[in-house]
């Protein structure tokens, strides 16, 4: 009887509670994780009460585009058919994959072998945007990850044969993707500067997409023959009217280059960018200036925001 009355007396409580509004466990739990704040190497305490891909480009760390997480290679020439290719283009968009993706100093959740094919098909564009994990402070101090990108794996084709996959190979490939396609036309039909009309617009677009943090490639052209994709990381604005736009740039990922708008004048000029390209001496002539591959971005917008939600239900 006595168990039995402690039962009842039990129930009791909880119905009174239930009834009197007092907060349930469920309902705890659900503050608890409404209220947290999640920071990492991207962002800076993201609040999960208020998360949306917005929230997580107002999150994002002064110092998550760093230079310094550039990716530790140069720029290398090929052959795809007729055609010699420069890989900036694979690689100015990796690296804008890599910035949103890659979250350093954690330990790795998949093994290395499941990392190494996910990233390297994720730069070949054949596998759904995820964030992962990088032990080090940026891809260079972590030598085991970028010497398994470098080694690759190896992909059965057939019964009788199989394909090594590395790094390379899939920039190669993803720049044969983005080079050979119907819209590349125009940019590569003209040469030389766009007008300052169309920069004026460019440029406002430029200032919109790093004022929010949104990572932004553009095709420079210095000539009909003479074209770079560059990613640009932000800007700053100086008294004299120039606006500099700080950008990654495969020729030189040391250390980031600039791409200079004159207000004034309605141009874009890049010396460092251009002697990369024609040499030493080369003129600071005005460029055509042209945005590329804004729908890049949704993908990894996806890939960001079902990791944090995952992250503060944890």
């Amino acid at each position: 009887m006595k168990s039995i009355f402690k039962m009842k007396q039990f129930v009791g409580v909880t119905l009174l509670s239930a009834a009197i509004g007092v907060p349930s466990l469920a309902a705890n739990q659900s503050r608890k994780q409404s209220n947290r704040e999640i920071s990492d190497s991207l962002v800076l305490q993201l609040n999960c009460r208020s998360l949306s891909v917005d929230a997580i480009y107002k999150a994002i760390r002064e110092d998550a585009f760093h230079e310094s997480r550039n990716m530790p290679i140069f720029n290398w020439s090929s052959m795809h058919g007729l055609f010699p290719l420069q890989q900036c283009w694979a690689l100015s968009s990796s690296q804008r994959m890599f910035s949103y993706l890659a979250r350093y100093n954690e330990s790795n959740t998949r093994t290395d072998e499941d990392r190494k094919v996910l990233v390297l098909n994720l730069i070949r564009g054949s596998a759904k945007a995820q964030v992962f994990e990088v032990e080090g402070s940026s891809i260079d101090q972590s030598s085991g990850f970028w010497w398994h990108l470098r080694e690759g794996y190896k992909k059965k084709t057939s019964f009788f044969t199989t394909d090594t996959q590395n790094f390379r190979k899939n920039i190669e490939a993803s720049q044969s993707s983005h080079f050979f396609r119907s819209e590349n036309v125009s940019m590569g039909a003209g040469s030389g500067p766009t007008s300052p009309r169309e920069n004026k617009v460019t440029a406002q677009t430029l200032l919109k997409n790093l004022e929010g943090k949104r990572l932004t490639l553009v095709n420079l052209r210095l000539g009909r023959t003479s074209q770079h994709i560059v990613m640009l990381k932000s800007f700053l604005r100086q008294a004299n009217g120039q606006i500099v736009f700080m950008a990654y740039d495969s020729n030189q990922p040391k250390k980031d280059q600039e791409l200079l708008y004159d207000t004034r004048t309605g141009i874009f000029t890049a010396p460092e960018i251009s002697r990369s390209i024609l040499g030493e001496g080369t003129p600071s002539n005005p460029l055509g200036v042209f945005i590329v591959d804004e729908d890049e971005r949704k993908p990894l917008e996806a890939a960001m925001l079902a990791h944090y939600k995952k992250a503060c239900q944890n």
